[in-house]
């Protein structure tokens, strides 16, 4: 893996177990790659980023971080959002968008009832859901199958089956909302916007020259995306997992 790193080319997949001393394995392999390449080190747990950062703190051309936190930090350099995530953006949002519904269809019907209650927090759910593992949804239908897994406690005097349409109509408007709002002043988002929102407005650029991915069997889809991007079209990623 070192002599890979140090003079092939391309990109490097490393297929390793538990216990096989992949972390120790990237930190050599970062203390191995040229003093003029900038390095991105990351991993789905916080706790091994933390360790990372600490054992490579004498490396200055080597960060350590989450996907999120590279994520937000696109958010606050290319749309100059402030602040942190917040837990209710999307619950605030579903709520809103779920009157609009009921207003365009003649204050709605028992199922919008429904989904107004508990069953919104299945709703918001199923928003984060496809935004991780879908990035690039292009209608409420990529969200149509994915519903009954999160729409649960739906009674019997109910159509299931709309219920299901309805809350995916809402979901993908609030995704919508998300992306117009996020370029205002004071956009509220959430934990697993620092992510979605970048990748859906093509907004990360290619910063650094190697990016280095630890657990990456524990990456979604969207992490995975950010991840592609912020490293150089003439760069390498490194996934270990």
């Amino acid at each position: 893996i070192y002599e890979f790193v140090e003079r092939g080319k391309g990109h490097l997949v490393v297929r390793a177990g538990a216990g096989s001393g992949k972390t120790t394995t990237e930190v050599g392999c970062i203390r191995r790659i040229k003093s003029t390449e900038k390095i991105l080190y990351t991993a789905f747990n916080t706790k091994i980023v933390a360790d990372v950062e600490e054992r490579i703190k004498d490396v200055p051309n080597a960060i350590a971080a989450t996907a999120h936190k590279v994520g937000n930090a696109v958010l606050k350099r290319e749309l100059g959002v402030s602040g942190k995530a917040t837990e209710y953006a999307t619950v605030k949002r579903v709520d809103d968008a779920t009157v609009i519904w009921e207003d365009a269809h003649n204050g709605g019907n028992l199922e919008s009832e429904f989904l107004k209650g508990n069953a919104k927090w299945g709703i918001v759910e199923l928003i984060d859901w496809v935004k991780l593992t879908n990035p690039y949804f292009k209608s409420d239908e990529d969200f149509v199958a994915e519903a009954p897994d999160f729409i649960t406690g739906i009674k019997d005097d109910l159509d299931r089956e709309m219920v299901y349409q309805i809350a995916s109509e809402i979901a993908y408007k609030v995704c919508m909302k998300t992306l117009t709002d996020a370029r205002k002043a004071n956009f509220k988002y959430e934990f697993v916007d620092m992510l979605w929102v970048p990748v859906r407005l093509g907004i990360i650029k290619g910063i650094y020259d190697v990016v280095m991915i630890d657990e990456a069997q524990d990456m979604d889809p969207c992490m995975l995306e950010v991840l592609r991007q912020i490293v150089k079209k003439t760069g390498r990623i490194i996934a270990v997992g």
